[in-house]
């Protein structure tokens, strides 16, 4: 199927639109809302012909997603309408697929009162007349892409636009946390957990549970090999994790169990420790949850907790224990091997056998007894000025450590020799600017010394162009050089004679 692709935004759009945000911002910190509404519908109707070209480039894409968190409802309507004919593109975009994301974060509230009836968004109805409301859109949206679902699945963008679309479709509320402290875009998280669905879930229409139960399916019809490819594989894997965490409840432990290959018991039990088995603990039922505990992690929990990834599953399966009998269980495997968590440094799988205790009032005393003998025990073996006393030592114990400082180390090691070539890739430019901010003094020092040999192959590139690179190298580089400039002494301010002055000096004489 050949992807339909907007036409290259024109340079006069670009400079419009730059200019028009920065009236934009100006009239929201003046406080001028109806300026601002109006201004809003203004540039909507100048670039509606090019709003996918303007979301698919590089440089308007920022402005877009400004414009985009102030739009009212029949705005983004009216916005998401005229991209309908590009959304395979769209999706796979690297840029449009942020502002896809940035929509799609917003209309569970459109949606619920479309289906509650209470649309009381009047803001311009000519303007807006005959855009569909926003959960045909969705919805349409969705069946644009339809043959390609299992391929975007594997995108490194559209994957992205699958996990919201999934909670779109689902009514999960989306939490927005920037990237990093310098980052140009932002991540978006959806509540998944059942305790937390009541405040942060809407209400959908039946279309949104067909789509998305079409879309699972779909999904589930694959065979086990493909199953088994897209679960490992870094983009498909997380939105497998999101659908299970989201999929409706007539379908869930359906999900579960085909992803899981349940009716093979050894096969289950190493998928299980392969895929992300947090994501079935935080959205499955009680019955569900004890068939997954029992086959795949009963017996095995010590085993799970000394992995520096898995030992949070056994947190969260830990934190959801359903019964006293489970409880009783988890206690009777862990309780005794507190020595060996505390010598691992697995302080948060300690902390929920605690919060454990205390909510089902299971063994409170004799877990702090053997808490204490196994403190006593690590203390014992450090020399005699090192050690501490229990409470000490309780107080002294850290939730994180220092494995992922070491990890970033051991990934600059294998990297090191290579930015060079790393930053002429477009891709792997955006591995060497994470690799640099995260990096000490001394690495970092190293980093532009390799890319100082490749100066001259960086000249008009993409990554040269960047604004983050100005931002981290241009200020690195100006405080490097303020450091190795020499302290100068009375005589550096006296005037300076040249060599002319001082030969012609010495003929007068």
């Amino acid at each position: 199927m050949r992807r339909v692709r907007p036409r290259r935004l024109e340079p006069d759009t670009l400079s419009y639109l730059e200019e028009v945000n920065e009236s934009f911002v100006q009239n929201l910190k003046d406080g001028d809302v109806e300026t601002s509404r109006m201004l809003l519908w203004n540039v909507l109707e100048e670039i509606a012909p090019r709003i996918a070209s303007a979301a698919s480039d590089r440089h308007a894409c920022a402005y877009i997603e400004v414009l985009v968190d102030h739009m009212s409802a029949q705005q983004l309507r009216f916005f998401l309408h005229k991209m309908e004919g590009y959304f395979s593109h769209l999706w796979t975009n690297r840029y449009s697929s942020h502002v896809l994301q940035r929509v799609l974060s917003k209309v569970g509230a459109m949606v619920e009162n479309e289906v509650k009836g209470e649309t009381t968004d009047d803001d311009d109805d000519d303007r807006a007349a005959g855009v569909p409301e926003m959960a045909t859109l969705v919805v349409t949206m969705c069946a644009e892409v339809q043959n390609e679902w299992l391929t975007l699945i594997n995108d490194v963008s559209a994957s992205h636009v699958m996990r919201a679309v999934f909670c779109a479709l689902a009514g999960r509320a989306p939490v927005v946390e920037k990237r990093g402290k310098k980052g140009k875009h932002k991540a978006l998280q959806f509540q998944a957990n059942p305790s937390d669905a009541a405040s942060g879930s809407t209400e959908v229409p039946a279309a949104f549970q067909d789509t998305l139960a079409e879309m699972l399916e779909l999904v589930l019809a694959s065979s086990d090999g493909k199953l088994m490819e897209l679960m490992s594989d870094s983009h498909a894997g997380p939105v497998l994790s999101m659908a299970v965490r989201v999929a409706p409840a007539s379908i869930q432990s359906k999900v579960i169990f085909k992803l899981l290959k349940w009716n093979d018991e050894e096969r289950s039990k190493q998928r299980f420790y392969d895929f992300a088995g947090d994501s079935v603990c935080h959205s499955c039922d009680e019955d569900v949850w004890a068939a997954v505990f029992e086959r795949c992690l009963q017996g095995r929990l010590l085993e799970f907790a000394e992995h520096a990834i898995s030992n949070f599953v056994v947190q969260n399966f830990i934190q959801r224990t359903p019964t006293p009998e489970f409880a009783e269980t988890v206690l009777d495997e862990l309780q005794g091997a507190l020595w060996s968590l505390l010598s691992m440094h697995r302080a948060g799988v300690i902390w929920r056998l605690a919060e454990l205790c205390v909510r089902f009032k299971l063994r409170e005393k004799s877990f702090f007894l053997a808490l204490v003998a196994g403190v006593e025990k690590l203390e014992s073996a450090k020399p005699e000025p090192a050690r501490r006393d229990v409470v000490s030592a309780l107080i002294g114990l850290q939730l994180s450590n220092n494995q992922v400082d070491d990890a970033k180390l051991a990934l600059y090691e294998k990297l090191k020799g290579q930015f060079g070539s790393l930053v002429l890739d477009r891709n792997g430019s955006f591995t060497v600017l994470k690799c640099f901010d995260v990096m000490p003094l001394a690495e970092k020092t190293a980093i532009v010394d390799e890319l100082a040999a490749v100066d001259g192959k960086l000249a008009g590139s993409h990554f040269a162009s960047m604004k983050k690179v100005k931002e981290l190298f241009s200020d690195f580089l100006g405080d490097e050089s303020n450091k190795r400039k020499p302290n100068k002494s009375a005589d550096d301010d006296a005037p300076r004679t040249s060599k002319k002055a001082k030969r012609a000096k010495k003929e007068k004489i």
